[in-house]
C-alpha cells in the first residue's frame, strides 16, 4: 500500500511536471509570437519610412529636373543671343548638371534596391525563425507525448501487477482459511462442559496460524448445543463454549476485537450433541 501511495504521488508529480512544461511551452509560444509580431511591425515601419523617403526624393528629383529643364530652356534662349564661347560654356555646365543628376538618380535607385533586399532578408529571417520555433515545439510535444505514454504504460503495468498480486493473495488467503471449517468440526466438548481440553487445544492451535497471518479478517465462533431439555440452558452452554474458544485464541495472540460469538439453535441436532463452527470473513461484512 505504501508503495502504491508513493507511486501515485510520483505519478501526480509527473502530471504536475507535464502541466508545467505545457504552461512553459505556451509561454514560449506567446513570447515567440510577440517577438515575430514586433519584428514584422519594425520591418513594416522601416519599409514605410523608406517608401516615404523615396517618395520625397522622387518628388525632389522631379522638381530638380523641372528646374534643370527650365534653366536649360533659359540657357538656350540666352545662348542664342550670346557669343559662341559663352554658349559653349553654358552647354557644358548643363551637361555637367545632367551627369550629376543622372548619378544622383542612379544612387537613389541603388538605395531603393538595397531597401527591398533588406526587406526580403528580414522576411526570410522571420520565416526561418518561425519554422525553427515550430520544429522545436513539435519535437518538444513529441517528447512530452512519449513521456506521457511511457508513464501511462508503466502505471498500467504496475496496476496490472498489483492486481495479479492481490488476486493471488486472496486465493492463498481463501485456501488457507478454508482449513478452519474442518478444524472447528473436530472441536468436541465434554457433555455439559465448556472446558477447553488438550484435544481441543490442538485443533485451536492449528487454527491460530491462518488467523494470525491474516489479521485483517474478522472471526465468527458459532456454537449450537442440544444436550438438555431446556433451550435456555443449551444457549447458555453454547455461549460459554464460544467464550472459552475465544479466550484461548486471545491468549495465543489474536485480538479480541476480531471475534464475534454466534449462538445457533440446536433443534436440528441429535439429543446430547453439539456443533462448533469457526470461520473468517472480511471486516465489515
Amino acid at each position: 500500500e505504501a508503495e502504491r501511495l508513493a507511486q501515485e504521488q510520483q505519478a501526480k508529480a509527473e502530471a504536475e511536471r507535464l502541466a508545467q512544461e505545457q504552461q512553459a511551452k505556451a509561454e514560449a509560444e506567446r513570447l515567440a509570437q510577440e517577438e515575430a509580431t514586433r519584428v514584422e511591425e519594425a520591418a513594416r515601419a522601416a519599409a514605410r519610412d523608406e517608401a516615404a523617403r523615396v517618395a520625397a526624393q522622387s518628388a525632389a528629383q522631379e522638381k530638380a529636373q523641372a528646374e534643370l529643364q527650365a534653366r536649360l530652356d533659359t540657357a538656350e534662349q540666352q545662348s542664342s543671343r550670346q557669343t559662341p564661347t559663352v554658349r559653349e560654356s553654358v552647354e557644358q555646365n548643363a551637361k555637367d548638371a545632367a551627369v550629376a543628376e543622372a548619378a544622383r538618380v542612379a544612387a537613389l535607385l541603388e538605395a531603393q534596391a538595397a531597401v527591398r533586399e533588406r526587406e526580403e532578408q528580414l522576411a526570410a529571417e522571420q520565416s526561418s525563425a518561425t519554422e525553427a520555433t515550430q520544429l522545436a515545439d513539435a519535437r518538444e510535444q513529441q517528447n512530452i507525448d512519449a513521456t506521457a505514454q511511457q508513464a501511462a504504460a508503466d502505471e498500467a503495468a504496475r496496476v496490472a501487477a498489483v492486481a495479479r498480486k492481490l488476486r493471488e493473495y486472496e486465493r492463498l488467503r481463501a485456501e488457507e482459511l478454508s482449513v478452519l471449517a474442518g478444524l472447528s468440526a473436530r472441536v468436541r466438548f465434554s457433555n455439559g462442559s465448556s472446558t477447553v481440553t488438550r484435544e481441543i487445544e490442538r485443533s485451536l492451535d492449528r487454527m491460530f496460524d491462518p488467523l494470525y497471518l491474516y489479521s485483517e479478517v474478522a472471526v465468527t465462533v458459532s456454537v449450537a448445543t442440544n444436550e438438555s431439555q431446556g433451550t435456555a440452558s443449551d444457549n447458555i452452554l453454547s455461549r460459554d463454549r464460544g467464550r472459552a474458544i475465544v479466550d484461548y485464541l486471545v491468549t495465543r495472540g489474536i485480538e479480541k476485537a476480531r471475534f464475534r460469538i454466534q449462538i445457533e439453535p440446536g433443534d436440528g441436532l441429535a439429543l446430547g450433541a453439539h456443533r462448533v463452527r469457526v470461520f473468517a470473513q472480511e471486516a465489515g461484512q
